[in-house]
Formats: C-alpha cells, sequence, structure tokens
C-alpha cells in the first residue's frame, strides 16, 4: 500500500503570516486627528440643521398662527367642539409643523453643502434670516397683529381683547380701568419676555396695575393659573379689569370661560344700547326698546362682533341674550341654536327659542312671545333668519311689539279675485267679499279673530256667507256701518276682517280713529296702503 504524501510541510514554505505591526505615535495622532474632524463636522452639520430649523420653523409658525390656525380655531369653537378636541388637534398641527420644517431644514442643508451655486446659497441664507427678524419685528408690534376686538365678561368687570400700547394704556385709565391683567408667558420666546419688560414698564409709567397670570394655550393644564383666574373672580368686587393675551383670542377665551362660570350676568337697564350700523348681510337691524334691538340671524364673520365691544361693531355695549323667533327646527342652519347656543354660552351669552310660524300663523301666539321678550332682562337681540320684508315672523313681531296688538303681517294678505286685501292698522284688514273656497284657502290658518260683514243683517250676501264662514269653522259677525259698538270692537283684539256693501261708508272713521296705530317710520312700512292715503290727504 502507497504512502499518502504529506503535503502540510510544502504548503507552510508558500504561506508566510506577518505579524500585526503595533501601533505608532504618529498613527495614533492621526487617529485621533481623524475622530475630532468627523465630531467636528457632525456637530457642525447639527448646527447648521438646527438654526435652520429654527428660522424656518418660526417663520413658518408665525404665518400659520396668524391667518390659517386662526381661522380653524374660530371654526371649531363657532361649531363648540370640545377643548379636548381643539388642543389635539393644535398638538398635532404643531408637531406636524415640527417635523416638516425639520425635514426641510435637513434638505436645505443638503442642497447648500452639495451645491455648485454659491450665490443662491448666500441669497437663500439672507432672505430666510430678513424673513426671520420681520417675523419678530411684526410678533413685537402686537397692535399690527390684529385690530382691537373687545370681548366682556358676563359679569361686565372684565374686558378682554390683544395687548395694550402705552397710547392704550392711557386710555384704558381714562375709561375707569383698574388693572390690567396680562395672560403673557415667558416662555414664548423670544416675543412675549420683550413684551411683558415693555408692559412692566409702561404700568410703572403710567400708574395702573398690573396682574400677570401666564398661560399657555393648548399646551399644558394651566392648574396654578386656573386657580388664580378662579380667585380673581370671587374677589373683583366692583373693579373694572382689562385682561389681555397676545392676539386677544386663546388665552383670552380661557380666561373668559372660567370667569363667566363664576361671575353674576351683567345688566344695567340705565344704559341704552347705541346701534353703530344698522345693516348686517341678511338685512337691516332695528331698535325696538333701550336695550332691546331685533335684526337678522348674523353670519358667521358677523356673530363675535355682537358679543363684543367695538365703536365698529353693530352696538356700543355687548349683547348678553339672543332670542330666535325662527320656526326652523333646531339642527336647521337658520337657527343659532345647537352648537352655536353654545358657543355663546362661552361668554356668559343665554338664549331663548320662541317660534313663530308663518303658517298656519297665531297672532297670539306673537303677542305672548313679545311679553316674554319684554320681560327678559340684559341687551337683547331677537332675529329671524330674514327682516321684512322677508320674514313675516319678524314683521308681525314689530307690529305686536309696537302696538301691543294681534297684528297681521302685510305679507300674509292675500289678492282675491274681487280685488287685494288691504292693512289699514296693525289689527284691521279690509277687502272685497270672499268668493265661497276663499273663505277656506285665505282665511283659515291666518289666525283672524273674526270676519266682519258691514252691512244688513237681512242681506242675502251675509245669509250666505254665515253658512260658508261655519263649514270652514271661521267666526263671521255683522255689524252696520253706523253701528258705534263696531269702531269700539275694532280698538283692541283682532285681527280683523271687514267687507261688505257698507265698508264704503265706515273706512274714513277707521282711518281718523287708528291711523295712529301703525308703526312710524319701519322700512318695511314705506309703501303702506294707508302711507299712501296720508300723503294724498
Amino acid at each position: 500500500m502507497d504512502e499518502t504524501p504529506d503535503n502540510s510541510k510544502q504548503f507552510e514554505q508558500h504561506v508566510t503570516i506577518e505579524p500585526t505591526p503595533l501601533p505608532t505615535s504618529q498613527t495614533k495622532k492621526t487617529a485621533s486627528q481623524n475622530k475630532k474632524k468627523r465630531f467636528f463636522n457632525y456637530g457642525k452639520t447639527v448646527l447648521h440643521i438646527t438654526y435652520l430649523w429654527v428660522l424656518i420653523g418660526f417663520v413658518c409658525g408665525t404665518f400659520l398662527l396668524l391667518i390659517p390656525v386662526r381661522s380653524l380655531v374660530g371654526f371649531l369653537r363657532f361649531h363648540h367642539y370640545s377643548t379636548t378636541t381643539e388642543n389635539l388637534i393644535m398638538t398635532l398641527i404643531i408637531l406636524g409643523l415640527m417635523i416638516i420644517t425639520f425635514l426641510f431644514a435637513k434638505w436645505i442643508h443638503w442642497w447648500i453643502v452639495n451645491g455648485k451655486r454659491a450665490i443662491s446659497k448666500a441669497a437663500f441664507h439672507v432672505v430666510l434670516l430678513m424673513a426671520f427678524i420681520g417675523a419678530i419685528w411684526f410678533l413685537l408690534t402686537p397692535k399690527r397683529a390684529l385690530p382691537y376686538t373687545y370681548i366682556m365678561s358676563n359679569s361686565g368687570q372684565f374686558i378682554a381683547g390683544p395687548y395694550p400700547s402705552k397710547e392704550d394704556m392711557i386710555r384704558l385709565k381714562t375709561e375707569g380701568f383698574d388693572t390690567i391683567v396680562s395672560l403673557l408667558n415667558p416662555l414664548v420666546v423670544p416675543f412675549e419676555p420683550i413684551l411683558i419688560q415693555r408692559e412692566r414698564e409702561n404700568a410703572k409709567k403710567y400708574g395702573i396695575k398690573l396682574i400677570e397670570i401666564p398661560l399657555l394655550p393648548w399646551i399644558g393644564q394651566n392648574s396654578k393659573a386656573f386657580s388664580e383666574i378662579k380667585q380673581l373672580a370671587t374677589s373683583a368686587g366692583k373693579k373694572k379689569f382689562y385682561v389681555h393675551c397676545y392676539l386677544g383670542q386663546d388665552r383670552v377665551w380661557m380666561f373668559l370661560t372660567l370667569v363667566n362660570k363664576i361671575a353674576t350676568p351683567y345688566h344695567n337697564p340705565d344704559i341704552p344700547i347705541t346701534l353703530r350700523k344698522d345693516t348686517l348681510e341678511r338685512g337691516y337691524v332695528l331698535q325696538l326698546a333701550k336695550q332691546q334691538v331685533i335684526g337678522p340671524m348674523p353670519s358667521e364673520a358677523e356673530f363675535p362682533a355682537l358679543l363684543s365691544r367695538n365703536p365698529k361693531n353693530i352696538s356700543s355695549i355687548p349683547f348678553t341674550v339672543f332670542v330666535s323667533i325662527n320656526a326652523a327646527g333646531k339642527d336647521n342652519p337658520f337657527t343659532l341654536v345647537g352648537s352655536k347656543k353654545e358657543f355663546i354660552a362661552t361668554f356668559g351669552v343665554r338664549h331663548y327659542s320662541y317660534p313663530i310660524k308663518s303658517f298656519p300663523f297665531n297672532p297670539k301666539r306673537v303677542l305672548d312671545v313679545v311679553e316674554k321678550v319684554k320681560n327678559i332682562k340684559g341687551i337683547v337681540y331677537i332675529y329671524d333668519f330674514l327682516m321684512p320684508n322677508k320674514s313675516t315672523a319678524a314683521e308681525a313681531f314689530i307690529l305686536s311689539y309696537k302696538t301691543g296688538l294681534p297684528a297681521m303681517p302685510k305679507q300674509l294678505l292675500e289678492k282675491l279675485e274681487k280685488g287685494p286685501m288691504k292693512l289699514v292698522a296693525p289689527n284691521i284688514v279690509i277687502g272685497p267679499t270672499p268668493k265661497a273656497e276663499e273663505f277656506g284657502q285665505f282665511f283659515k290658518d291666518r289666525g283672524y279673530e273674526s270676519l266682519i260683514y258691514v252691512g244688513p243683517a237681512t242681506d242675502n250676501d251675509y245669509i250666505i256667507d254665515q253658512k260658508i264662514a261655519k263649514f270652514f269653522n271661521l267666526n263671521l259677525r255683522q255689524y252696520r256701518a253706523d253701528d258705534p259698538k263696531l269702531i269700539e270692537l275694532l280698538a283692541s283684539g283682532g285681527p280683523w276682517y271687514l267687507y261688505g256693501p257698507g265698508l264704503k261708508l265706515i273706512k274714513p272713521t277707521i282711518r281718523e280713529k287708528y291711523r295712529h296705530l301703525l308703526p312710524r317710520n319701519l322700512p318695511f312700512y314705506k309703501s303702506d296702503f294707508y302711507r299712501k292715503k296720508q300723503k294724498k290727504k
């Protein structure tokens, strides 16, 4: 048997294992330098990205705060989303802004490092730095950020708005404000610490007390601040406070929500409403009494102005009560009930709903609503969706409010086959003899107390009409034109519909006796039948 040759020695001759060289002082120094260089480059990258991130984030955040976020927050509050929902949405927006601006800053850093056009890089840095400085300047001049809009607490003691300038402080002092309550927070850098120091100096200079209760909207519990606000509300006495944050919206909202849960409602019957403008988007506004106004349902843009104290707004003082006479259901967009009712409750404003239907129309129901509204204490805004001549409910309410009579709105007058109905007093309608079918078509659901036939009881027309009226469950009375009881009857009650052969004889007496009942200077009565008669005379 042949032996297998041993090749291990031969393999060892061809493979040589070189020993690892020991590190020298020079190699150690080179490695240390490379490590420091990598660390320096990494730190430089981090600092540059952070620098870009801060500048881009601040500029974008300022834009978002003043435009899209303001609109979103207004929408959420107007439709009464919960505070938890609002905080969650705003937190997500803030996190989203941080993430997006960070990724954008990283991309910009990559573009600057790898780009070849040095002029473009320099121009970008200059533009970004100028935008950052502009944003800070803008935020340090808050009066430029938002015009003044004052919101009053339901006690009337806390008037809330944006950051006051030194000129505003002088005016606030002359208007009787004892104290300014600042909700600015020194953590909102870089501009609020500067504004806080500026306000301290101005308050000291002009001799007005300053209370600082730092708040942060959407972030944190603010438990200490809430405790201080409650304590202030309970110990306010008869003092007047001007409360502000930066824009006069977010933190002020939180403040007033707490205060309105504690303070008693504001009511001073000696202070009349002074209308600043008489037209809203959906119609004009009419003052009924010293502290009661009727108008159309305000739009979302107009609505906050009714709750605020601002010389440019609809009235000189905020409304504290809203009364709906709209007959739509609570889920109908033509009313403030539902989500908007909760919105106004945040400001300590009460809301009542007394619907007035156009069909079937009930004049006595209108009178009942008028009496309820007249007994409401506060600064009252009554509304239907539109105003006359486009609202039957509003017209009936205004006539009954001013006359104390069960009024018939002009919109419910019809043109009969033999001629038109005419309104000669709020509760008196005259017209031609109705046809048989018109008794049920135009009178049954219009709320007439009685139809009155002016003529002899022996007239064949009256005998026939009596049977027709009975068929339609209508009350038909008969009076002669010279009967004094008829004139006495028309002085109250109604509405009355008069027709018959004796109508021509009694019409001048009705005109002379009751023309004063038609309210003067009403926009929807400018072309009234009775006014035309007066002009002819």
